[in-house]
């Protein structure tokens, strides 16, 4: 009997597992992203601290599908993933969105201090991966009525800009004004 329950619980794990993380990369999945999502905003918009989302995708993703198969472009998304986890806080939350795009939730985190991890994890996996991604960046502002959703909206467009200025590169939305030392990639 006691086996029978320890089984249980080992299934009713693995559920779980399946049911909020994406097979192919380990990370969240979209639903656990955006459950996610939406208590961080709540929680930084009660205790008035800062939230900022990152939405970033593979540049030419379709060329190493198109190029070396789909096998080749499931494995780049898991280096990938792996690749950025270790750059990760443990607070942040690295989700697969949808194909080749990805969100990181990062809680307690400022724009600026966002952008500066962007542009650490955009080397990073262009150096261990030989791979470029474009990176918008979004923070939630402390006051007014925007949700975790439209946060996502703000860092699609901003990850938009930063494609069209050439990728490999990371954008904010709205710009923001940089501190003297920091120099903003947009």
């Amino acid at each position: 009997m006691i086996q029978d329950v320890t089984e249980r619980l080992e299934l009713l794990e693995k559920l779980s597992q399946l049911a909020s993380h994406d097979e192919l990369t380990g990370c969240a999945n979209r639903r656990a992203l955006l459950e996610r999502g939406e208590a961080e905003a709540l929680r930084a918009r009660r205790h008035k601290r800062p939230l900022s989302v990152l939405v970033f995708d593979v540049d030419d993703f379709k060329d190493i599908n198109d190029q070396h198969g789909h096998q080749a472009g499931d494995e780049a998304l898991r280096h990938i993933a792996s690749v950025l986890r270790y750059r990760l806080r443990g607070s942040d939350m690295l989700g697969r969105y949808g194909g080749d795009e990805f969100v990181v939730v990062m809680p307690e985190t400022a724009v600026h201090a966002a952008i500066v991890l962007a542009e650490e994890l955009i080397d990073s996996c262009r150096a261990q991966c030989h791979i470029g991604l474009s990176m918008g960046v979004a923070e939630l502002p402390l006051i007014g009525e925007e949700d975790f959703t439209t946060l996502l909206a703000h860092a699609d467009m901003a990850l938009y800009a930063a494609k069209r200025a050439g990728k490999g590169q990371v954008a904010a939305y709205p710009q923001p004004i940089a501190p003297q030392s920091l120099q903003v990639v947009a």
